[in-house]
């Protein structure tokens, strides 16, 4: 099957239902709609006394870019943590959108997307080279530890630990800028990273755009402990061109890995699509593991209110469902809020849990 197909399988499956499946149709037409598109949460959906589709936010505090997992073997099924980046609230900036994040919190739902008010502050900028700036975590689990990689000044660091005190690898970040090559000396950030196997990580991550070295674009690293990390080819992982919805660039990527009914793995690259005339959607490329060429889809995943603009998608899987949280803000407010979604569009979320 081309990898053409492969997107073609993705995606074929409207908002709402499950494609058949024929016997002898091999992974082409298997079941997809966990991949998207996505609709906004409802209010029914939401506890916490959240307003749909808001999952999070703080006037103060302006939370933004969330990651999401699994709070744990010993949790309940549903019950996941999110790590936001946000400024410090009783510093000087607090309110102001136009200032850098500065720390990272973690914030607890019992049913995967009904977050609490309460916040724990897990991170925050104090070494040279993060220059103040603490952003854009990915988090995942590693032989019972979470590992926190994020975004700061000087390029992406990683922090390890139990889920709420970590303790930072090394004195400088695990990706750094490169003067060579493509990249042009941006600094590289917005890192998702996935685990294939032992000995086997990705790393995708973002650089932002600049007149000389072109668009922003999603580069690819791999590694073979989560620590020391070798780039990936002499051109960007993502965008190929040609494709009109992300005409003025991609970034904040978030990687999924995928099995099919057939067992062939294939991995799905969620991001921020901007096309050339600034408007922001969620849009999503896929490839077989392994490979490095992935191919698009000229559908949009996740548009939301096209007046906003949208920023750090993040994608969880459950055994039915599969939610997406994006960052959005009002481009005149610039106020940051996480809003979720859910696909198949369907779908009867589970009971919420206050």
């Amino acid at each position: 099957m081309t990898l053409a197909a492969v997107v073609m399988s993705l995606l074929l499956v409207g908002c709402s239902t499950l494609a058949e499946h024929p016997p002898d149709a091999g992974d082409r037409h298997t079941p997809n709609a966990r991949l998207g598109p996505f609709r906004e949460l409802l209010q029914s959906e939401l506890g916490q006394s959240r307003l749909a589709p808001t999952v999070l936010s703080d006037d103060s505090a302006l939370l933004r870019a969330a990651t999401v997992l699994s709070a744990g073997d010993d949790a309940p099924p549903l019950a996941s943590w999110a790590y936001a980046a946000r400024i410090d609230p009783q510093g000087a900036d607090a309110a102001d959108p136009t200032v850098p994040t500065t720390q990272l919190v973690r914030i607890e739902a019992r049913d995967g997307r009904s977050f609490s008010r309460r916040q724990t502050l897990v991170l925050s900028a104090s070494l040279p080279w993060e220059a103040g700036v603490l952003a854009q975590p990915s988090a995942l689990w590693v032989e019972g530890q979470v590992w926190l990689y994020y975004a700061a000044a000087g390029g992406i660091g990683l922090a390890r630990g139990d889920g709420e005190v970590f303790t930072r690898y090394g004195a400088g970040p695990v990706l750094a800028p490169v003067a060579a090559g493509w990249e042009q000396g941006r600094v590289p950030h917005s890192p998702s990273v996935l685990r294939r196997g032992a000995g086997d990580w990705v790393m995708f991550y973002a650089l932002s755009r600049d007149a000389a070295a072109g668009g922003a674009a999603i580069g690819e690293a791999v590694s073979e402990d989560g620590l020391r990390w070798t780039r990936v080819g002499a051109g960007p992982a993502w965008p190929q061109g040609g494709a009109a919805i992300d005409g003025g660039g991609a970034d904040g990527p978030c990687v999924v890995s995928h099995q099919s009914p057939l067992g062939r793995r294939s991995e799905q690259l969620y991001y921020r699509a901007v096309d050339e005339a600034g408007v922001t959607r969620v849009a999503l490329a896929a490839r077989f593991e392994g490979e490095r060429a992935f191919v698009g889809a000229n559908a949009a995943m996740f548009v939301g209110d096209a007046k906003r603009v949208l920023s750090q998608p993040w994608v969880v899987r459950h055994d039915d469902f599969t939610l997406l949280f994006v960052t959005q803000r009002e481009p005149l407010a610039a106020l940051p809020t996480v809003v979720a979604g859910v696909a198949p569009a369907a779908v009867k979320l589970p009971p919420r849990s206050d």
